[in-house]
């Protein structure tokens, strides 16, 4: 369950990638959230949930959203749906989720969501096993665009990639 202080850090991060040059403009904002069925369904369930009366509770602009919604099945196997936002605040919707135990890395993600996802103004990955195998491929994927508009929720910590990506890679890299 996520904090007064977490809910605050997630709103000014999604309100700064927003705001970023050449990003949202339109009525309509599309975005992308990954769910890794690694991570236990009641874990994936009450993030997805705060996540989303989060950003409800942001104004207008979650109004009317267009949901993608991966499910990150392990390295090569994902799934798309586009959904309803207000779906994932019910139970039934969890209900054909499955905890698979593999080893996944993070850039077999970054590359599909670069190939599928690169329009989606914000994207979010809710992952308590997020782990990177190879750095060079992980960032040659969130480069040049994804680093700007990824959010990642590790645990109970919000890492804004742009701006924590050492955090996630183990690098130094110069943000704005």
């Amino acid at each position: 369950m996520f904090s007064l202080l977490e809910k605050k850090q997630l709103k000014d991060i999604v309100e700064r990638i927003l705001h970023v040059p050449g990003n949202f403009t339109g009525p309509i904002l599309e975005m992308t959230l990954v769910l890794d069925h690694e991570n236990e369904k009641e874990y994936i369930k009450e993030t997805t949930r705060d996540i989303i009366s989060t950003l409800k509770s942001k104004g207008e602009t979650f109004r009317n959203v267009r949901l993608n919604v991966v499910q990150w099945v392990d390295n090569e196997h994902f799934t798309n749906e586009v959904t309803a936002m207000s779906l994932l605040l019910m139970d039934s919707y969890y209900e054909g989720y499955q905890t698979i135990k593999c080893d996944k890395k993070a850039e077999w993600l970054m590359e599909y969501l670069k190939k599928f996802h690169a329009r989606s103004k914000l994207i979010i990955i809710v992952s308590d096993s997020f782990s990177v195998g190879s750095v060079n491929r992980f960032m040659q994927a969130v480069r040049p665009f994804l680093e700007k508009k990824t959010i990642l929720v590790k645990g109970d910590v919000l890492i804004d990639l742009h701006r924590d990506i050492q955090s996630v890679t183990g690098l130094h890299c110069e943000c704005e």
